[in-house]
C-alpha cells in the first residue's frame, strides 16, 4: 500500500520476511530482499511473467498462476483449496503440505505459508486496506472482477500500476474475514 516506505525496508534485514506481487521495484532503492516472494493472482501473473521469473527468490506460488510459469523449476507450489468461507468449517491450513486457503489475498497464504514454517508473531507492513477503485471493465477472472487502471495511487511505487494494466477488484470483505481466521489460528498457537 501506500503507506510502505521503502526506507523502511532496511530495517528487515534480519527478520524472517514474506513480499509478494511487485515488491520488486522497490530493489532499485534497498539491499533488503524478502526470505521468501509469493503471487497468487492471475492478472498479476500475466502482466509481470518476466520481471518475476526472473527474481532469484524463495518462490511460494498457489497453483492458480502455474500455467504462467510452466517451465520454471524455482517455484514451491501450493495447491489452493479456494476462499475461506465463513460457511466452511475449514478456513485456515494448519499443514502446507496439503494446500492453502486462499482469503481474497497472497497475504493470506502467506500467513499460512508463515505458519507452517513455525513463525508465530507477525507483522503487516504496507497492508493499507483501502483502494480506490476505478469502474469494471465488464471482464471477470478467477479472483473476481477486472479493472482497469487510470494511473496509480494505490500502492508504495508509482509504476505499480500502469495505466491500462488490468487487475482484479479487491474483496474487502472477503479480506477482512480471512484474516480473522488468520487471528484466531495464530492467538490459539500462542503467537500474535
Amino acid at each position: 500500500g501506500p503507506s510502505l516506505r521503502i526506507s523502511v525496508l532496511d530495517r528487515l534485514h534480519n527478520e524472517i520476511t514474506l513480499a509478494s506481487n511487485k515488491i520488486y521495484l522497490a530493489f532499485d532503492e534497498t539491499s533488503w530482499r524478502p526470505t521468501c516472494y509469493s503471487v497468487t493472482d492471475v492478472l498479476v501473473a500475466q502482466n509481470n511473467r518476466e520481471q518475476i521469473a526472473a527474481l532469484e527468490l524463495e518462490k511460494f506460488f498457489g497453483d492458480s498462476v502455474r500455467r504462467e510459469f510452466p517451465k520454471s523449476r524455482d517455484i514451491a507450489w501450493v495447491h489452493e483449496f479456494g476462499s475461506a468461507d465463513a460457511n466452511s468449517s475449514e478456513t485456515f491450513s494448519y499443514d502446507l503440505v496439503d494446500g492453502a486457503w486462499g482469503g481474497y489475498s497472497v497475504i493470506y497464504i502467506q500467513l499460512q505459508i508463515a505458519f507452517y514454517m513455525g513463525i508465530r508473531e507477525i507483522y503487516l507492513i504496507g497492508v493499507d486496506f483501502s483502494f480506490d477503485v476505478p469502474q469494471p471493465t465488464g471482464e471477470t477472472s478467477i479472483h473476481g472482477a477486472v479493472l482497469e487502471s487510470s494511473g496509480e495511487v494505490n500502492h508504495f511505487h508509482p509504476d505499480y500500476r500502469k495505466t491500462g494494466e488490468k487487475w482484479t477488484m479487491p474483496q474487502l470483505d472477503g479480506q477482512r474475514r480471512a484474516f480473522t481466521y488468520a487471528k484466531a489460528a495464530f492467538e490459539e498457537a500462542g503467537g500474535t
